[in-house]
């Protein structure tokens, strides 16, 4: 499967400290990355958001899923990251790469008509493979030795590397971009069908498609209230934790069970 979650920025806002903001941007990393999430969009909430927090969003999970080798080189000092070392590993492919290791990821430096890259090892080395690639982009290398020598070449990493994370400050015109066609767009809502009801559906479009669509709203307001009644015709309105017995579920929280029903629900072969 290709999923795509969107979360809004306003996740954050109702925690009042940097360090309870950082603690919920690496719950929410965690559950995507466990089941292997494409894309990660965060959108600007217009009534309880803000964009202040929607770009620490972005540069927490930016520092999370950049290889810990390669964080000193990557990230300056900054405030905003004062927490991160208090966090859990993320434990990714991308991430679990040790030191000795000949297959890693590198930062891409220029040097007019040289190339070279960092990849943690104590010196930086030529790159070569990599003809188009741009000064601080992050490449997946092989280090080569040629007697004294080590050079880095071009490799396809084949493993996880994380999300893409996307920054949305429309809400309305990406899901009016979305091709409902060849996608399953799940609308998570407490007002939606229960799941138990609509699973075979979700199940036959997930195996006909392959790209799935996970929206979530605000901790203050669904996406019932959010979106016009208009949305309502639109993919699938669903309550993917019917039957709960507290008040409200967490983002985080609706992250992971959303993700591990849907995981289920793709692998049934019999139905």
């Amino acid at each position: 499967m290709d999923i795509t979650v969107c979360v809004p920025d306003s996740v954050l806002s109702e925690r009042p400290s940097l360090l309870s903001k950082t603690e919920k941007v690496g719950e929410i990393i965690r559950a995507i990355s466990i089941f292997g999430v494409k894309t990660l969009k965060v959108y600007h909430d217009r009534e309880d958001g803000s964009l202040d927090d929607m770009k620490l969003f972005e540069i927490l999970v930016k520092y999370l899923l950049t290889p810990p080798y390669l964080r000193k080189f990557i990230f300056p000092m900054n405030n905003k990251l004062k927490y991160v070392g208090l966090l859990p590993p993320i434990n990714i492919p991308s991430n679990a790469v040790e030191k000795e290791d000949n297959l890693r990821f590198g930062m891409v430096i220029r040097n007019k008509n040289e190339m070279y890259v960092e990849t943690g090892i104590g010196k930086r080395i030529r790159l070569t493979g990599y003809s188009n690639a741009k000064n601080g982009e992050i490449v997946p290398v092989k280090l080569v030795k040629n007697g004294s020598e080590v050079a880095a070449v071009r490799h396809n990493f084949e493993g996880y590397s994380g999300p893409n994370i996307i920054s949305i400050i429309d809400l309305y015109s990406f899901i009016d971009s979305i091709n409902y066609d060849d996608s399953v767009v799940i609308f998570t809502s407490r007002e939606g069908a229960l799941l138990s009801r609509t699973w075979k559906d979700l199940a036959h479009k997930i195996k006909k498609t392959g790209n799935v669509f996970l929206l979530f709203g605000s901790p203050k307001r669904g996406l019932e209230d959010m979106l016009d009644q208009s949305y309502r015709k639109k993919g699938f309105w669903v309550n993917i934790a019917e039957g709960q017995a507290v008040k409200t579920i967490r983002t985080e929280e609706a992250v992971l069970i959303s993700l591990g029903l849907i995981n289920l629900i793709a692998r049934i072969t019999e139905f």
